[in-house]
């Protein structure tokens, strides 16, 4: 998954026992890892290291949905992440693991909506999403980056 330098878009996690979807029997724990494999960065990371220790929240309409919002302080500057979800099901104790990219967008989200005049309320009938301006900015770069390799 990727979020936006600077953002604290949710980072979401559905539990399934038994192939379908449950709720956990008490709220996941999320640990917090950077593994961003850059030497340029001093002091050099250990990908070992908990940075910090999350608490979701269960989403109320959805059953085994469970969701986090990394603070600023983890999204600060390009790197990556690796969230560890701990929980229980029935008394068993499950881990899953979701890799997070903090990438740098190549054009403000905002600014985009502003210069593309689309709205910014849903009734007007340009109205685009953050989310759905977020996920164009995403396609467009990924055309930029293998284009220039």
């Amino acid at each position: 998954m990727e979020i936006l330098v600077g953002t604290n878009s949710p980072v979401k996690h559905k539990v399934y026992w038994k192939g379908s979807p449950r709720d956990a029997d008490a709220l996941p724990v999320v640990r917090v890892y950077d593994i961003t494999e850059d030497p340029a960065i001093t002091p050099a990371i250990n990908p070992g290291t908990l940075i910090t220790t999350l608490t979701p929240t269960k989403m109320e309409t959805d059953i085994g949905v469970y969701e986090v919002y990394p603070p600023h302080s983890l999204t600060n500057r390009n790197k990556q992440l690796n969230l560890v979800w701990q929980y229980t099901v029935e008394g068993t104790t499950i881990t899953k693991e979701h890799k997070l990219f903090v990438v740098t967008p190549y054009v403000d989200i905002t600014q985009a909506g502003d210069v593309l005049r689309l709205g910014s309320d849903p009734s007007d009938p340009n109205y685009k999403s953050y989310f759905e301006i977020a996920e164009a900015e995403r396609y467009a770069r990924k055309i930029i980056e293998n284009y220039l390799n």
